[in-house]
């Protein structure tokens, strides 16, 4: 048991080290290209240029602002089975102790997941992170916005950060 251990921790510290010497040889060689050809070639992407990023797979919300996607133009360590929280809303909590919110929490993950396996081309735009550093960002259906869909059908309101503020609990007969 020890010596497995010991391995496991061996092979770790080796990946651990390949890991940050393969990525000090990246930025040497992104150092070294920016400079060999002037930075005046060289472009990267800001909030006006990036491209949305096409989603190859949605592994499951488990709320209806929250999916686990894998996205196909990212590397698999970076790209596979990411969660996104959708930017701009909140939707009811699905363990709370109200009934009504239960139910419209729901309803809001039954729209989200209809949305996501009737779509043909799914992607992620305006991706950031928040204050907590979760992904942040627009999920797009066939060129239409599942959060602002989420809005229009009262299944979610606004939200920008901080506290949720929104009342769901609604009685139920």
């Amino acid at each position: 048991m020890r010596l497995q251990m010991t391995a496991s921790l061996n092979y770790r510290h080796y990946e651990l080290v390949r890991l940050t010497l393969t990525s000090f040889a990246a930025a040497c060689l992104s150092a070294c290209f920016v400079g060999c050809i002037g930075p005046g070639l060289v472009s990267f992407p800001t909030d006006e240029t990036a491209r949305p990023l096409r989603v190859s797979a949605i592994h499951g919300c488990p709320r209806a602002d929250t999916c686990t996607v894998s996205l196909a133009d990212v590397p698999p360590p970076l790209g596979d089975h990411i969660s996104i929280r959708l930017a701009g809303i909140d939707v009811p909590d699905s363990s709370s102790a109200c009934k009504g919110e239960r139910m419209l929490a729901l309803d809001a993950r039954r729209f989200m997941e209809k949305e996501l396996s009737r779509g043909t081309r799914i992607q992620m735009t305006d991706v950031s992170r928040d204050e907590q550093f979760r992904l942040i960002g627009r999920l797009v259906v066939d060129g239409e916005d599942v959060g602002s869909q989420l809005l229009k059908r009262g299944l979610a309101v606004p939200h920008n950060g901080g506290p949720a503020t929104a009342q769901w609990c609604v009685p139920v007969n």
